[in-house]
């Protein structure tokens, strides 16, 4: 694997990443390639930035790290589309989200791939803080390309792809054996933190207190050491679900409306409508209605009859760009 295999495996996919970034936003996306770059693994994590997002996957076919890094944009860019509100950092709601993102695209590829004979096999998909990617990463060396997604916001997206050099596997540090003296020191505490039992203490003397009186055997306080178990670094209970707690919120009721038209009146006029009169809307006859969802608009439609019943057909749904405009304007 090197720059150029990265290059050419990329320009076989990159049709097929703009048509699935383009079927989740509902934007014509463009993909421009900015730079290419060898790294080492300490520059990798030097020059990751701390409010960047990666996918991390296990390529276990090449026995190689797959990284593909995400700016924040994306978390207002996915769960306003997705959820209809715009959430800006990493937290349950928007790393399953990214999750699901990252395993659909990650189908998509391994299709694709498969059909130019090219096999790859992630596992264990993850969203990482840069922090915890550091604690991920296998390799010596990397192979990176950075990307500017052009047409999903007002302004260009950036994301990267990384992968591991399969040549360079960084090799574990051997553990040192613990020193003589240490260990002496620690079994030296085990034996002196033993209970103390029939008002001696563990070997064999009387207790006195500063004036050389003997203590009463139950006014002594008996010291233990504690050991306290180790949880490692804390997890969020969401990540064991493996992206999937997405479908917790699918039963979540929101209150969809359609809207004919809107018009304002002064309080005067309101005051003085009567049964049988007429109110003429802002919209034209054989204009799309609009379709809300908690009070926003998020497509139109055209009125049609199902049976006895109104319904709505849509016609257009309402741009990534115009729902982030809204959502910061709100």
């Amino acid at each position: 694997m090197n720059l150029e295999k990265l290059l050419e495996i990329f320009e076989t996919l990159r049709t097929h990443v703009e048509q699935y970034i383009t079927s989740v936003t509902y934007e014509e996306t463009r993909i421009e390639v900015k730079s290419q770059v060898d790294l080492t693994h300490d520059e990798m994590l030097e020059q990751a930035v701390p409010s960047d997002i990666f996918l991390y996957a296990r390529d276990t076919e090449h026995n190689a790290d797959i990284v593909v890094l995400m700016d924040e944009a994306w978390f207002g860019l996915l769960s306003s589309i997705m959820l209809g509100i715009e959430e800006k950092s990493l937290n349950e709601v928007t790393r399953d989200l990214l999750l699901k993102f990252g395993k659909e695209l990650s189908e998509v590829l391994v299709e694709k791939l498969g059909e130019a004979e090219i096999t790859v096999k992630p596992e264990n998909l993850q969203v990482l803080t840069a922090a915890q990617l550091a604690n991920e990463l296998t390799h010596a060396k990397y192979f990176g390309i950075t990307l500017a997604v052009h047409g999903v916001a007002d302004e260009d997206v950036r994301a990267g792809i990384i992968l591991g050099d399969p040549a360079a596997i960084l090799q574990e540090e051997p553990e040192e054996p613990e020193e003589p003296a240490r260990a002496a020191d620690a079994a030296e505490g085990t034996r002196g933190s033993q209970s103390k039992t029939n008002g001696k203490s563990t070997n064999g003397k009387s207790v006195h207190d500063e004036d050389g009186e003997e203590l009463n055997p139950e006014d002594l306080i008996t010291a233990q050491r504690v050991e306290f178990v180790d949880f490692g670094e804390a997890t969020n209970v969401f990540e064991e679900l493996d992206g999937t707690n997405i479908e917790l919120l699918k039963d979540v009721s929101l209150d969809v409306s359609v809207e004919l038209g809107q018009i304002q009146l002064p309080l005067g006029k309101v005051l003085q409508l009567t049964k049988g009169a007429v109110l003429e809307l802002d919209k034209l006859a054989g204009e799309p209605v609009d379709i809300l969802v908690n009070g926003q608009r998020i497509a139109q439609g055209e009125v049609v009859v199902i049976d006895e019943h109104f319904g709505v057909r849509i016609v257009n749904l309402v741009s990534t760009k115009e729902r982030l405009a809204k959502a910061k304007m709100n």
